[in-house]
């Protein structure tokens, strides 16, 4: 800009080959000031039409117009600054000087049509967020999203917790987990009442169940499914088994008892415990402890074949 009476100038914006970054203080002054013209300031006649030229009056008339000193042009701030569309818009990528129709031309970028919002409606959306992002009277769009992430992230921890917590207990008390259905299962009921204190463990249920009354289908994601359900008594058997395991590897004396049985359909099964010695490190104490690890399948019930089993033959058993 030549006059230093002008602060800010977007004419040099949409010079061709320009590559001015404007930084977000110099954008908010030029969104804010509007004394960047002083009101003694007398603009230049149209070299068409000399009797005519831009006035202080058409400023103030449409606050999103911002005279270019260098272009002796108006231009929308909003959408010189904001506007992504790959289009050509008056009034962001062609000055108007034609001071004859100019309030036409202003009148007309900012119609508001009866359906979808213009691109200038969209630029002065951003422009406002930007000011209140910038004032700090609202949290940036990208924080927004991952604060929402986060958020996401822990409430979906949160209920998995929740479940696996109720697992747990329904299995320590030794109570059925499964009924005829997912919906009359202990754990469904269980997990409800729970609910009834719980809003994060609450709200995700009711969305479940509100997808599956309108789908009518099996809901991915629910966590509450029998199959899910199998999968996390899984994997609490398999970290408390190594837990066990863990501690028989350091114990200082240890055996191995087992006992064979038969399961409700007559299939032999060979129930496995591990017998050790446990110095508490705390008390200062020793103490024998009977753990049980986990069923064995049993095909034969010779010796060998039971050693075999027990050495990680077959269907399991321990290696070391």
């Amino acid at each position: 800009m030549n006059d230093p009476r002008f602060k800010y100038d977007i004419g040099p914006i949409l010079e061709p080959g320009a590559k001015i970054t404007l930084t977000d203080g110099a954008k908010f002054q030029m969104l804010t000031s509007r004394d960047y013209l002083p009101s003694s300031f007398k603009f230049p006649p149209n070299k068409e039409t000399p009797s005519r030229q831009c006035s202080h009056q058409i400023l103030n008339l449409y606050d999103f117009l911002q005279y270019s000193p260098s272009l002796d042009a108006v231009l929308c701030i909003y959408c010189v600054l904001f506007s992504t569309s790959p289009t050509p818009i008056q009034l962001q990528s062609a000055p108007a000087r034609d001071w004859k129709n100019v309030c036409a031309i202003a009148k007309k970028h900012a119609a508001i049509p009866a359906k979808k919002r213009t691109e200038h409606q969209l630029c002065v959306a951003r422009a406002e967020g930007f000011i209140r992002v910038f004032q700090g009277n609202q949290v940036p769009a990208l924080h927004q999203l991952q604060e929402e992430k986060r958020t996401q992230i822990a409430n979906n921890r949160h209920v998995l917790l929740q479940i696996m917590k109720m697992l747990h207990r329904m299995g320590k008390q030794n109570v059925a987990i499964r009924g005829h259905t997912d919906e009359r299962s202990n754990f469904t009921v269980f997990l409800n009442a729970q609910a009834e204190f719980d809003k994060i463990l609450a709200a995700h249920l009711t969305k479940v169940a509100n997808k599956k009354k309108h789908t009518g289908k099996r809901v991915q994601g629910s966590y509450v499914s029998h199959r899910i359900q199998e999968e996390f008594i899984q994997l609490i058997g398999d970290y408390l088994e190594e837990r066990v395991l863990d501690r028989v590897r350091k114990a200082m004396f240890f055996a191995i008892m087992a006992d064979e049985c038969r399961d409700s359909s007559g299939e032999e099964k060979l129930a496995l415990f591990f017998r050790y010695v446990w110095f508490d490190a705390i008390s200062r104490k020793y103490s024998v402890h009977e753990d049980f690890t986990q069923f064995l399948h049993c095909h034969r019930m010779s010796g060998a074949a039971l050693f075999h089993l027990l050495m990680g033959g077959e269907d399991g058993g321990y290696e070391n």
